[in-house]
């Protein structure tokens, strides 16, 4: 009977929240001596993905890999990272580890959309180790990039010359990619630095001179800067730049200088600002310990390391949003992609608006429907408790992550339709999709 048959899905909703929450609470390390990495993470943690466009597509479901994407993106939480550690969407997947092959990582965001190697490359447009920057496109392809690019000037902004076009018009940035705040790798000694990463702006053939050295030396180089990053070595610091002035330095390589006016030509370290990484790095399944170590040690808010690393500002307080990407191969089945998906859960945020949170669980029980009737979870966005006293046990720290709300009357209709939202809600639902 259909009562039955509710009944055993709620007992198995409720199994699942306690069971997440528990695996939540673990802050045991990885260790590739002891465990597979896909055995590690079922019960360490949770990987989880944020659904992205949030108004109901047939052809582009939310809480599906995008249809241009090559690639699945997730993110790790457990008690040390917290749970405010997530991209702030109000639906999202939980992710079964034992049917997700993960291909690379990162400890920050890092624009896994425009980079090589199926989201595990440098950024396609980097212009030393893109795929299609500067330095591979030769001198033929550069001249070629910059006709493209004083085309669309020309079409776009008339006869305005570069330093009166604002990039932020020039790359029609919305206003959630324009606050990220980039960074990359580079040698603290100044002798180093200018050897791996000099370059000044070549006139006479129009693009940005990326060094001296050939292309096994500055190779060479490259890999043991990735390793030293990974290791957490000194010999190594951060570079920081707002998104809109990493595109201008990357287009402006093909052209002799930037393609348009900088107008934050100053990191911004604020509540508003996400981390997005721009360097070529990317960290292997097996040195996930080593992702995590990186994330917590250089980018979270108790940590100091990143306040006496930044050039830019004074304040000891980061505060700049955080979540760490974890990149999975794309699944190729409607298969596969269930069996990769534990449940689909909502969000509830501080303050949130009951028309808000409804939305948001009408959208994950539609999405949860299409999934093949997965659980469907509320989650707590909450700020861990008590945070300076150590000895506490997590328990007492934070309450179940997960929960299993009774099943309510405002299911969505069959056609996923969401209505009744106040503007507040309807602005949350309707947000585009994240970098």
């Amino acid at each position: 009977s259909c009562s039955t048959r509710r009944s055993v899905m709620t007992t198995t909703c409720q199994l699942l929240a306690e069971q997440l929450s528990t695996n939540f609470l673990s802050t045991v390390p990885f260790d590739t001596n002891i465990v597979t990495l896909p055995n590690y993470l079922s019960t360490n943690g949770i990987l989880l993905s944020m659904c992205g466009v949030m108004v109901p597509s047939p052809d582009d479901p939310p809480c599906s890999v995008p249809r241009e994407s090559t690639h699945l993106s997730a993110s790790y939480i457990n008690a040390n990272v917290g749970s405010t550690r997530i991209i702030p969407q109000p639906v999202g997947i939980v992710l079964d580890p034992m049917h997700v092959n993960i291909t690379c990582l990162y400890p920050t965001d890092a624009a896994t959309d425009i980079r090589d190697n199926d989201g595990c490359g440098p950024p396609t447009q980097d212009p030393k180790y893109g795929s299609k920057g500067a330095r591979r496109a030769g001198i033929v392809g550069r001249r070629m990039a910059r006709q493209q690019i004083e085309k669309y000037t020309r079409e776009n902004f008339g006869d305005k010359g570069w330093r009166d076009i604002p990039c932020t018009e020039f790359f029609n940035l919305p206003a959630s990619i324009a606050n990220g705040t980039a960074w990359r790798e580079r040698e603290k000694d100044p002798a180093r630095r200018n050897k791996s990463d000099g370059h000044v702006w070549d006139q006479e053939n129009a693009y940005l001179r990326l060094g001296s050295h050939d292309m096994a030396d500055q190779s060479m180089l490259t890999d043991d800067v990735c390793s030293r990053l990974k290791g957490g070595d000194d010999s190594i610091e951060f570079e920081y730049k707002s998104v809109e002035e990493w595109f201008s330095w990357e287009l402006g390589a093909f052209l002799g200088h930037p393609p348009c006016r900088v107008e934050q030509d100053t990191p911004s370290f604020e509540k508003h600002n996400w981390w997005e990484y721009s360097g070529k790095c990317s960290w292997q399944p097996l040195e996930f310990q080593q992702m995590m170590d990186t994330m917590k040690n250089q980018f979270s808010e108790s940590s100091s390391s990143i306040s006496s690393s930044r050039q830019y500002t004074d304040d000891s307080n980061v505060n700049v949003s955080l979540w760490n990407e974890v990149v999975a191969a794309k699944p190729r089945t409607v298969e596969e992609e269930r069996d990769g998906i534990q449940a689909v859960f909502y969000v509830r945020y501080p303050n949130e608006s009951e028309e808000g949170l409804a939305a948001a669980r009408k959208l994950a029980v539609a999405e949860a429907k299409r999934l093949g009737d997965k659980p469907v979870l509320m989650m707590e966005w909450q700020q861990q408790r008590n945070q300076q006293e150590e000895d506490q046990e997590e328990e007492a720290k934070y309450g179940p992550l997960f929960t299993c709300p009774a099943d309510e009357s405002d299911e969505a209709d069959d056609d996923g339709d969401i209505s009744g939202r106040t503007s507040r809600g309807q602005a949350r639902i309707e947000q585009g999709r994240w970098i």
